[in-house]
């Protein structure tokens, strides 16, 4: 039986937390018998989970370092970068005392990734290294030089899209053989069935735009481009964003300014998006990134058309040719109108058959997947 730890020290409910989490039922559920799991609880961020974690037979070991970390809610750029940094520090001899001590076979890597890989080169571990890549990654200069060196005593690199995984082989060519696409584990059947109680509820007139108040989402560009087509348009949209971020001010400011109280709702945020779902005319996404795009794939498993950003990598990827949705210009406001038009007449067959493709598309990203291609290399 394989030992594997799992280095995932969350400073926000972000994606990649929900993946983390649907990773670890996947690996608990399906590989039981070869996998023995733990999870390294850095700061207290696991005490969440602790019933999820006690419930899948997963472990835990705490790091034991200081538990007045806060978790990050409508807070910047540089309180988070701050964060990281103080996590960087309090856990640089603890995590080396553990990977000593306990000797896992794996350390599978998914936040604040920089740490394990610096100890993982630096020290001669016997355990084995996997990175599994968490968005698209911002390949500058010094990070480029910097993980080149450390991808060296790297055992794998997980990848979520196919274009993050030729971005990765076209820059890191020397380590092409590590690298593996292997898709995020977003759903699981359970949530298929769980679902069902809201597939009676009708469209309602609004469309939906999910996740945090940052700019990533670009949610200003998206409130500014409502108001331009409720100018133009006899026929208004209404716009419900769920979510938080250090945003919000700036996003409520932009609604009154543009006198769109009544079109636009920040809802905040919602821990069971599906009722939305399965409510709205469409979701809209201007990401200005997203790698993969777990929102996509929910949509996706729920049946919602999706309008999205031609934004690197997973709309590219996903909604390539249009075949599963529909793409706008890269931040264009006049095509994303057109597109909102385009929708709205859109032939009814035909919007089915994009809603039926996508759903398609999405079974990719199901836990019992994961854990196959998962298997494959960590044996």
């Amino acid at each position: 039986m394989k030992k594997i730890f799992i280095w995932s020290p969350f400073i926000d409910h972000v994606g990649t937390t929900k993946s983390t989490l649907n990773s670890l039922l996947s690996l608990s559920k399906f590989g039981n018998i070869s996998f023995n799991l733990t999870v390294i609880n850095v700061f207290g961020e696991w005490d969440t989970y602790s019933t999820f974690l006690k419930k899948n037979k997963i472990n835990t070991i705490n790091l034991n370092i200081s538990r007045n970390i806060p978790f990050i809610k409508n807070k910047g750029f540089f309180l988070s970068r701050l964060i990281y940094l103080k996590v960087f520090l309090l856990s640089f001899f603890p995590l080396i005392k553990i990977l000593k001590n306990e000797k896992p076979d794996y350390l599978y890597i998914c936040l604040i990734t920089i740490l394990p890989l610096l100890i993982n080169y630096l020290f001669n571990f016997k355990t084995k290294l996997i990175l599994r890549i968490s968005g698209f990654p911002n390949l500058h200069f010094i990070r480029k030089k910097i993980w080149n060196i450390l991808l060296k005593k790297t055992e794998w690199i997980f990848s979520p899209t196919h274009k993050t995984n030729k971005l990765l082989v076209d820059n890191f060519p020397n380590h092409e053989n590590k690298i593996k696409m292997i898709r995020d584990p977003i759903f699981s059947y359970n949530d298929i069935f769980l679902s069902k109680k809201f597939k009676k509820k009708k469209r309602r007139n609004f469309f939906l735009a999910v996740g945090r108040l940052t700019r990533q989402k670009n949610f200003s560009f998206l409130i500014k481009t409502v108001h331009k087509y409720n100018l133009s348009n006899k026929e208004k949209i209404n716009l419900f964003i769920l979510g938080e971020g250090e945003e919000r001010k700036h996003l409520n400011k932009l609604i009154e300014k543009l006198k769109l109280n009544h079109h636009v709702k920040l809802l905040g945020f919602k821990k069971n998006i599906k009722k939305y779902m399965y409510q709205a005319k469409a979701l809209i996404c201007t990401s200005l990134w997203e790698d993969p795009g777990f929102i996509f794939i929910e949509a996706g498993i729920c049946n919602l058309p999706v309008i999205s950003n031609a934004c690197p990598n997973g709309p590219l990827e996903i909604f390539e040719k249009e075949i599963n949705g529909f793409l706008f210009n890269y931040n264009s406001s006049k095509d994303l109108e057109n597109k909102i038009n385009e929708f709205k007449y859109f032939k009814s067959d035909n919007l089915k058959k994009k809603v039926w493709s996508l759903k398609k598309y999405s079974n990719n990203h199901s836990i019992i997947r994961f854990f196959k291609n998962f298997n494959k290399y960590v044996q």
